[in-house]
C-alpha cells in the first residue's frame, strides 16, 4: 500500500528573513513533545521535537526561515554524555555529532544568529560571549554581518 500523487504543487515562497539557532539540547527541542512518550518514560531523546524548539517557534512567529545547528549535550568548552566533540570543532559540519560532512556556509546566510550553549560552559558570561563570537568567526566569515543574540538557557 502506498500513496499516489497526481501532481505536485508549488511550495509557498520562502520567507525573506533567516534565523540560525546554534546550541545544545534546548535548541534541539528536548522535552518539548510528550505526545507519543511521556516525560520520564522511554529514553532521554524520545521527547525531542525540532519543530517545537524555540528557534522553530520564533521563526514561524516572525515569518522567517530557520536553521538549527544543534546537538544535545554539546558545549562550547566541554560536552556531556561521552561526547568527544565541542561546538567550535564541529560548527562547520552537517553531521555535527559525528564530525563529518563539511557544510557550505554559502547555502544559508542568516540575518540573526542565536547561540544557546550555556549549560555546558562553566565560564563567566564575559568569557562566554567572547568565546561565542570566536566560534562564529571560525565559520570562514560565514555569518559575519549577522546580528548575534545570546539567550539565557532556562534549564540547568
Amino acid at each position: 500500500m502506498g500513496i499516489r500523487c497526481r501532481q505536485l504543487v508549488k511550495p509557498l515562497p520562502k520567507p525573506e528573513h533567516k534565523i540560525e539557532c546554534i546550541g545544545n539540547s534546548i535548541t534541539c527541542g528536548t522535552g518539548s513533545d510528550a505526545s507519543a512518550i511521556p516525560c520520564g518514560k522511554g529514553v532521554w531523546q524520545d521527547q525531542h521535537n525540532a519543530y517545537l524548539s524555540y528557534g522553530a517557534i520564533t521563526a514561524r512567529t516572525l515569518n522567517a526561515q530557520y536553521h538549527l545547528s544543534a546537538v544535545s549535550g554539546i558545549g562550547l568548552m566541554r560536552s556531556c554524555c561521552n561526547m568527544n566533540v565541542i561546538m567550535p570543532q564541529v560548527f562547520d559540519k552537517i553531521s555535527m555529532r559525528d564530525d563529518t560532512i563539511a557544510w557550505d556556509f554559502n547555502q544559508y546566510q542568516p540575518d540573526i544568529v542565536t547561540i544557546c550553549l550555556g549549560k555546558m560552559t562553566a565560564y563567566r558570561i564575559q568569557q562566554y560571549s567572547a568565546t561565542t563570537i570566536l566560534l562564529l568567526l571560525k565559520g570562514s566569515g560565514a555569518i559575519i554581518g549577522s546580528d548575534i543574540h545570546l539567550p539565557d538557557q532556562p534549564h540547568g
